[in-house]
């Protein structure tokens, strides 16, 4: 039986069963405190003693203040919740948001609020480093840089090792199997760019769709084709999946383990990439990692992050946390399916 879940919304309120906030002050600050996060990524609380995974809008901790004791900085949060800052955790993401951990490493976002409160008690501040009582504090970018992602040797020694990559389910990903029939998709031209060894691809094309599958390492390719080569409806593509030459118009882009890979930077143009590929009217069907890491690959996400990249350019038609997850993505995927504008 897969955990119990609670939501937590894009202002740091935890949503109850039936779509309202709850609204018992002591419950909220009682589940606040208790999370913690787990290794994959995954967000938990608990409610008396049964586990519950959180699945937070943002960050796990929205602050709506900030407030300064000695030389103590806390962020307060909803229910009255308030914790200290790691001062030294401090970093920034693409919309000069500050992010950063408590001190029982707890990931937090500052709202604009907090933010601007923020400036007002530190020392000083420019755009690389923040000047509190007379130290000195870096302020990077969220997302950890790998230049290793970028170079086809890193993926194919995950490739040609002997136990199979942790984002490779050996199979198709099962939501798929549940999620086809709801969101009704008639056969069509399917473009899935960061296909790996293919499993995703095969299982659409096995279901009459017209597949492209793409993947810059020629390894994970050739595996592929060994695998699902005699499939028909299915060709296999080496080729970076950012190139601005595009591919074919399709009907749908299916994306699943591509947009955590890639350096985080590279998110919005990924985006246009999918734009750009997808016919009048298409679709974007993608699984995504919603969790707090900075490091990846896999690289984290949140679902904040992933509205803004889209919606100015998709109409958001189907967006749910998937709660069957394989056991080491629990609490931390995304459906969404998606028609671009």
């Amino acid at each position: 039986m897969s955990p119990k879940t609670i939501a937590l919304d894009e202002e740091g309120y935890f949503i109850l069963s039936d779509g309202l906030r709850l609204a018992d002050v002591n419950e909220g600050k009682r589940l606040l405190s208790r999370i913690t996060v787990d290794e994959n990524g995954g967000v938990w609380t608990a409610w008396d003693a049964e586990p519950l995974i959180v699945e937070a809008f943002d960050k796990p901790y929205v602050a709506q203040q900030v407030e300064k004791i000695d030389e103590t900085f806390f962020i307060l949060m909803p229910y009255g919740f308030t914790c200290e800052i790691a001062l030294n955790s401090l970093c920034l993401d693409t919309w000069d948001r500050f992010h950063g951990l408590t001190v029982t490493n707890v990931p937090f976002v500052l709202t604009r609020k907090a933010q601007a409160e923020f400036f007002n008690i530190v020392d000083s501040f420019d755009d690389d480093h923040l000047i509190i009582c007379g130290k000195k504090f870096p302020t990077p970018d969220f997302y950890l840089e790998n230049n290793d992602v970028a170079q086809t040797q890193f993926w194919s020694e995950k490739y040609s090792a002997a136990e199979a990559p942790r984002w490779d389910l050996q199979q198709h990903h099962p939501a798929l199997e549940a999620i086809l029939p709801q969101i009704k998709i008639n056969k069509c031209r399917i473009l899935n760019l960061g296909c790996g060894r293919g499993h995703d691809a095969a299982y659409l094309a096995r279901l009459g769709h017209v597949v492209t599958a793409v993947d810059f390492n020629d390894l994970a390719i050739s595996q592929a084709k060994e695998k699902y080569g005699t499939l028909q409806n299915l060709t296999w593509q080496v080729g970076d999946a950012l190139d601005p030459k595009g591919f074919p118009p399709s009907d749908l882009i299916f994306e699943h383990t591509l947009f955590c890979a890639i350096p985080p930077k590279k998110r919005k143009a990924l985006v246009q990439q999918w734009k750009r590929c997808l016919d009048e009217r298409g679709h974007l069907l993608g699984i995504f990692f919603v969790h707090p890491k900075r490091g990846g690959p896999p690289y984290g996400g949140s679902e904040w992050e992933l509205r803004e990249l889209l919606e100015k350019d998709f109409r958001l038609l189907y967006w749910k946390r998937w709660p069957l997850s394989p056991a080491h993505r629990t609490g931390t995927e995304l459906v969404i399916y998606a028609q671009k504008k």
